[in-house]
């Protein structure tokens, strides 16, 4: 089977950073030709990575976003006669952490489904954006794999030069990889996915995302081979549970997920990433303390108990105004503990708790000893 793959990379900083090495090493050796579209600029050490390790990559201006990017590569290897000589094309962008099982293992599994023209690892739900419009079920589009029926096919080159370059996010979610499985399927090709819930007895639940709110599932139980980055953030319901699968990954040394982190930090330090536990801020003020105490024993700081863990920092406890009977066993009651000046504090509260928190706890402690979410 020879494969074509073709990367989309964007990084605000043109930056490919360690996890990008490590996914691309595992493309490379799998795939018979490794292109890289990188959409805007690229810094030195990234454009050596993508020369060393691809066998053809282009910078363009970032129009379009991974859609536009593929749109521009595809049409070029067309008329370069470049597709003849593969029997699939994949599809792949730089928005997870990868691989954390093998690739050959779930191409495996996806061969035996030999009626199937194009797959993904998960799909989401029909559901709605909004108040702005509806959408059908499709397949998530962060990783494609389209076999020689539908790659061959004069529809596939007819979408590609057909669709409009979107304009923003949501455009491309909906130009692309919501319209990418409504136009092949009403076309008579068959899609499918790796990592289907229902296998776990898990129903499709109108406009969840899959990768959102199942992280832990998908990852431990089903083995699916990628981490979403944006599962991680706190404004993700269910991102304690993927923290839980990235413990998971840790203990079973099957991913370094020192990358991950590496990764998290370096964005929020740039700004790339905005989420209310900014993870450059978090991680200068841990390292900081020998004891860290989480104000908050809610959701928030149950995630922060998470993070602390894998990242070996020392947990104290959690602390709170009033201590009840169903308070757990690590739950301190503020005002009956004793030295406060020495430990570091953690306000895993959402703004408004926050800010009644500080008024409470300010005669006391210090502002250098208190770290809160970013303020919106």
């Amino acid at each position: 089977m020879k494969r074509l793959a073709i990367f989309s990379f964007y990084d605000c900083e043109g930056h490919a950073d360690m996890y990008i090495n490590c996914l691309l090493q595992d493309m490379a050796v799998f795939v018979d030709k490794l292109v890289i579209v990188c959409n805007g600029s690229v810094d030195e050490d990234s454009l050596q990575l993508f020369q060393n390790i691809s066998d053809h990559y282009i910078i363009r201006e970032n129009i379009g976003y991974d859609a536009g990017g593929y749109k521009d590569m595809l049409i070029y290897l067309e008329q370069e006669g470049v597709f003849a000589a593969y029997e699939e094309c994949i599809l792949l962008n730089n928005t997870f952490f990868a691989f954390l099982y093998p690739l050959q293992k779930m191409f495996d599994v996806m061969e035996q489904k030999t009626d199937v023209d194009f797959w993904g690892i998960t799909k989401h739900p029909k559901g709605q954006y909004r108040d702005k419009y509806c959408f059908n079920e499709h397949i998530q589009a962060y990783f494609l794999v389209i076999r020689s029926r539908m790659f061959h096919s004069a529809d596939f080159l007819f979408f590609w030069r057909n669709m409009d370059y979107p304009s923003d996010y949501h455009m491309a979610v909906r130009q692309f990889e919501i319209a990418f499985t409504e136009y092949f399927t009403g076309k008579g090709f068959v899609g499918d996915v790796y990592c289907d819930l229902q296998k776990l007895g898990i129903a499709d639940r109108y406009g969840i995302n899959p990768y959102l709110s199942y992280g832990f599932e998908l990852i431990v139980q089903m083995q699916c081979p990628v981490l979403k980055i944006k599962s991680l953030f706190i404004e993700n319901s269910e991102s304690i549970r993927v923290l839980e699968a990235i413990d998971y990954l840790q203990k079973m040394q099957l991913y370094d997920t020192k990358l991950i982190w590496q990764y998290l930090i370096r964005s929020c330090q740039n700004g790339s990433i905005s989420t209310h536990f900014d993870f450059y801020r978090l991680e200068r003020f841990c390292r900081r303390f020998s004891c860290l105490y989480v104000y908050g024993n809610g959701v928030y700081g149950k995630w922060i108990k998470m993070y602390l863990h894998l990242r070996h920092f020392p947990f104290g406890g959690f602390v709170v105004t009033r201590k009840t009977e169903a308070s757990e066993e690590d739950t301190f009651e503020y005002a009956k503990l004793g030295e406060k000046q020495n430990a570091g504090w953690i306000l895993a509260l959402n703004e408004k708790n926050a800010r009644e928190v500080l008024q409470f706890i300010g005669d006391d402690i210090s502002e250098d000893q208190i770290f809160t979410g970013n303020k919106k």
